[in-house]
């Protein structure tokens, strides 16, 4: 997606009835930047996600709507493909993180402005709100209060400590570089010897896991 969305990418690209366009991951293409390789002519379209409907972004699911067409239905769910063998089975096992003082009183703040935004939305025919660009962020960035929560990174290094075996290979998933820092710290401080991977290190990023 990284590439997909480049005025040269998309300059190079010889639209037309003949092509055919797969984005794995479709709802990525969703965002402002992405959607620019949404202006890719073709005769056929298929977009490829789990969670083709973008969070908290009802413009870019719709985005993606408009350009790839409706959902498929009916939708085959990840039970449907752990019991048709098609995917791993695993274990799914949430954990509640605490806010501290004024992470709880940055969320209650940033719900307090999204509910008076909400209000001043417009409508539309059938009177439900349409969000506007600014609710957007406004609900990006307080979703960002929690995926940022100070209790994640202690939480992530004491689940690995506890139930890591010596030869396994984990994938710790971060909201950003500062968290990713934080965390391989503290798994250096305990003995182990992670690796770091972001878009933003120079290299070709299939090679990192090949």
């Amino acid at each position: 997606m990284g590439t997909a969305y480049k005025a040269e990418f998309l300059g190079a690209i010889p639209g037309g009835d003949h092509l055919m366009v797969v984005a794995d991951e479709v709802h990525e293409i969703g965002s402002n930047e992405n959607s620019k390789a949404l202006t890719i002519i073709a005769g056929k379209k298929l977009g490829l996600s789990a969670t083709p409907v973008r969070y908290s972004d009802p413009i870019g699911t719709q985005k993606i709507i408009d350009y790839f067409g409706p959902i498929v239905q009916p939708p085959f769910t990840l039970v449907d493909a752990i019991e048709s063998g098609r995917l791993v089975k695993y274990e799914y096992l949430p954990q509640a993180i605490r806010f501290t003082a004024e992470e709880s009183e940055q969320w209650e703040i940033a719900t307090k402005d999204i509910s008076r935004e909400f209000a001043r939305s417009k409508r539309d025919d059938s009177g439900s709100p349409i969000p506007s660009a600014r609710l957007q962020n406004m609900l990006i960035q307080r979703a960002r209060i929690a995926k940022k929560a100070e209790a994640k990174v202690p939480y992530a290094i004491k689940t690995i400590v506890e139930n890591y075996s010596e030869g396994e290979s984990w994938l710790i998933y971060c909201e950003d570089q500062f968290q990713l820092s934080e965390i391989k710290e503290e798994l250096e401080t305990q003995g182990f010897s992670p690796c770091e991977f972001h878009t933003k290190m120079e290299g070709d990023a299939a090679a990192s896991f090949g």
